[in-house]
């Protein structure tokens, strides 16, 4: 993939993972009254190292992590809910490095 490509689909992997967080909301931060893009900066750390991860577990945890590094300890929650927010943001990633694969053949 060129580079122009590449930065473009990571940008649109960016957004769909803010829209993910929005989604999820599991501060409730959006249904507070914060804009839809809200989790933009968590989004960008979660980004940033999702090459790391290899399961939805590992998502998890890197969530987890994040939220705790930007909320505070309290915020590194792992349930039931912070799991299905992993799976969609591990789903969108492998949509992200099949859209890459792809786009190189």
């Amino acid at each position: 993939m060129d580079k122009k490509k590449y930065k473009q689909e990571y940008v649109l992997l960016l957004k769909r993972l803010t829209k993910i967080l929005a989604k999820h909301d599991l501060l409730g931060l959006v249904s507070g009254g914060s804009p839809r893009n809200e989790y933009s900066q968590e989004s960008t750390l979660i980004v940033a190292k999702l090459q790391y991860c290899t399961s939805i577990s590992d998502v998890d945890n890197l969530v987890a992590d994040v939220y705790k590094k930007i909320f505070g300890e309290e915020y590194a929650l792992k349930n039931q809910y912070t799991y299905a927010q992993a799976k969609d943001i591990f789903s969108a990633y492998k949509d992200y490095l099949d859209q890459a694969k792809n786009s190189r053949q």
